[in-house]
């Protein structure tokens, strides 16, 4: 016992002692928090609607891919088929770059107050903007069995004309994209740049085929003359070319639509020897190319006062027609159209076979009224639509006259506003003509009820 008398303490044994807990207690800390998916969603919406409303909301990626709208019904085209008597002036625009029509929307580059570029598809009967791409980019061409607008700028860009949704958009080609040619091939758009032919897919726009302009097509390096669309025949992409040594077209040049191949080409001045001309040390001097059409599957070529059908397969010559006094200026639905002898103080529209080259009929304008160069008349819908003028300098006055293709027969002259005469736009699409001018381009269709034009860029901030 202890001194106080109490039993002494016995050590517990190490046999009987355990560790049965450990316990550390922390202060308490909120757990992090994350953002459930759904707030993800709802966040990721209220950013895209921001951006499509204002305008002004920039957001990486694909939350913003330059797209506003599209806004209301699509607009049906504005009549069924191109103006027969009562052409009316539906709607001017002043927009730059390629002008485009599809279905009733108007498709061109605009540039606003701030230098800023944009495309816009435009309806033709009230002037309302569809759809807008607000990145800097001009429309090249429509896919008309698609649907899509080819819009060229950083990227090449297919958006449909219809739901103002891009279709893709891949890094414009190497050869660059000035103009497009959508019928290329059933699988291939067959693009026409600054250093070539490049041939894309439809459906994603992927690169399939590259080809370098030829010597004979040098004009066309660096983007000095590729703003004519060239023509699609039978699989076969034609191409008028300019071989800078000589300074105008030096030849026809037919491409594979499917793989670029050069399949033929053809001289002018041995193509039309009765337009050539012998010059001291030896050169030549030739009659320029007045148009390439397309005839029921043939190529046709028009200079000064000759026709050649070519072969779209392999170039070949298949018909050849020269006249007195026959200038062609356009072919369609069977008909070559020429701006034929007349008396003096007058011009004569005639209608030729381009097969037999037999004369169909002659059609005299009214006194002092005067066709202008060869783009400007077109054929569309068995109908002639040309550009003609009465009047000099400050009283010159601009006529669209139609013509029956198939008889001559004068349907219809509609004086154009103010002195300023241009060109028809071609081809004729879904009952509307263009003419485009100086001014802008004037767009007419058969619709009487549209008393005013549309002014389809109005000069104000959007």
């Amino acid at each position: 016992m202890t001194a106080d008398g109490d039993p002494p303490e016995t050590p517990p044994s190490p046999a009987r002692s355990r560790t049965v807990l450990t316990m550390r207690i922390e202060p308490d800390r909120p757990a992090p928090w994350r953002p459930s998916r759904r707030s993800l969603l709802i966040s990721a919406l209220v950013a895209a609607v921001a951006a499509a409303t204002w305008g002004a909301v920039s957001l990486p990626g694909m939350l913003d891919d330059g797209m506003r709208g599209p806004d209301g019904a699509f607009p049906k085209p504005l009549a069924e088929e191109p103006p027969v008597h009562t052409a009316r002036h539906v709607a001017t625009s002043s927009g730059y770059g390629p002008f485009l029509v599809h279905g009733g929307l108007a498709i061109f580059g605009r540039r606003d107050f701030g230098d800023r570029e944009d495309t816009r598809a435009v309806d033709i009967a009230t002037g309302r903007t569809y759809w807008r791409f607000t990145k800097a980019a001009w429309p090249i061409g429509v896919d008309r069995s698609t649907g899509d607008v080819l819009v060229h700028g950083k990227d090449l860009t297919a958006i449909n004309a219809r739901t103002g949704r891009i279709h893709w958009s891949r890094p414009t080609p190497d050869n660059g994209a000035d103009s497009a040619l959508p019928v290329a091939d059933a699988g291939t758009l067959v693009l026409l740049g600054r250093d070539g032919l490049t041939g894309v897919g439809r459906a994603d726009g992927k690169t399939r085929w590259t080809k370098p302009w030829p010597d004979s097509c040098s004009e066309k390096r660096g983007g000095g003359d590729v703003d004519d669309v060239g023509l699609v025949v039978r699989g076969t992409v034609v191409v008028d070319c300019t071989d800078l040594l000589h300074g105008r077209n030096t030849s026809v040049v037919g491409f594979d639509g499917r793989t670029g191949a050069t399949r033929w080409e053809t001289r002018i001045p041995d193509l039309f020897p009765e337009n050539t001309k012998k010059k001291p040390r030896g050169e030549i001097d030739w009659e320029p190319i007045g148009g390439i059409w397309e005839d029921r599957g043939r190529v046709a070529i028009g200079a000064g006062r000759s026709i050649a059908l070519l072969d779209p397969a392999d170039g070949r010559t298949l018909v050849h027609h020269t006249w007195k006094d026959d200038d062609p200026i356009a072919l369609g639905s069977g008909v070559l159209i020429s701006d034929c002898d007349a008396p003096k103080g007058t011009s004569r529209i005639c209608g030729r076979d381009p097969d037999s080259g037999k004369k169909l009929w002659g059609t005299l304008l009214p006194k002092n009224e005067l066709v202008f160069y060869t783009q400007s008349a077109t054929v569309a819908g068995g109908r002639v639509y040309g550009m003609a003028a009465t009047g000099e300098g400050r009283d010159r006055n601009g006529h669209l006259f139609i013509l029956d293709a198939r008889t001559g027969k004068r349907l219809g002259d509609v004086l154009l506003p103010g002195p300023q005469v241009g060109d028809i736009g071609e081809p004729v699409t879904d009952g509307v003509v263009t003419i485009r001018g100086d001014g802008g381009d004037l767009l007419y269709a058969e619709r009487p009820d549209l008393q005013a034009p549309r002014e389809l860029t109005p000069k104000t901030r959007s």
